[in-house]
């Protein structure tokens, strides 16, 4: 379903219905943040505990149920899905997550303090 367009992630904004694992990071972040998520357009696959059959099986099962679906329910949840993405992928909200991330490895990494940052100014000052 997503195949041309990239991650998951880059599909909700573009209100590009999706499948993506609980093995990887966005589908992890989704089941944990999104409430309903089939319905919103991005189905995660539960890889966790699973054989490769089972996996296999219900991505079948998923794109079986979109196939069926009329043409009003496609735009429905293509509305849906895209509403999604501006709600929890908005870079006004995830950006201050990534700095606070990308100065938090940068601390471990030098082994000393630097301040969270907007920009990446302060990489001069690590010595490697």
């Amino acid at each position: 379903i997503n195949a041309e367009y990239g991650t998951p992630a880059e599909c909700a904004v573009l209100g590009v219905p999706s499948v993506t694992s609980n093995l990887a990071g966005f589908g992890s972040y989704a089941e944990k943040h999104v409430e309903n998520l089939s319905r919103n357009g991005i189905f995660v696959c539960d890889r966790i505990g699973q054989s490769f059959d089972q996996a296999a099986q219900q991505i079948a099962n998923h794109i079986n149920n979109f196939a069926h679906k009329s043409r009003r329910e496609r735009i429905a949840l293509r509305n849906r899905v895209e509403r999604l993405g501006s709600q929890h992928l908005d870079w006004r909200i995830l950006g201050k997550h990534y700095f606070s991330a990308r100065s938090m490895a940068l601390e471990r990494f030098a082994n000393s303090k630097l301040q969270p940052s907007s920009s990446y100014d302060n990489l001069q000052d690590l010595e490697f």
